[in-house]
C-alpha cells in the first residue's frame, strides 16, 4: 500500500500543514511584516488560512480512514 493511504501519515501531514498555517498566520500579524504578495497573488495571511483547511481537511480524512480500518479487522 503507497505510503500516502496510510491514515497516520495523513494525520502527521495534516498536524505539520496546521502548523505551517498557523507559523505563517503570526508572521504575517507581526509588526513591520511587508505586505508582499506570494503565490497567486495570496499574500501570508491568505497562504496561511490555505494551510490551515488542507491540515483540518487531511486530519478529518486520516481520522475516518482510521476508524474504517479497526473496524473492518
Amino acid at each position: 500500500m503507497a505510503y500516502w493511504k496510510e491514515w497516520k501519515s495523513l494525520i502527521g501531514g495534516g498536524i505539520g500543514f496546521v502548523i505551517l498555517g498557523i507559523i505563517m498566520i503570526v508572521l504575517y500579524t507581526m509588526p513591520g511584516a511587508s505586505g508582499a504578495r506570494g503565490m497567486g497573488g495570496m499574500n501570508m495571511m491568505q497562504s496561511g488560512i490555505v494551510f490551515l483547511i488542507i491540515g483540518i481537511v487531511m486530519m478529518v480524512t486520516g481520522w475516518m480512514l482510521r476508524g474504517k480500518r479497526e473496524e473492518v479487522k
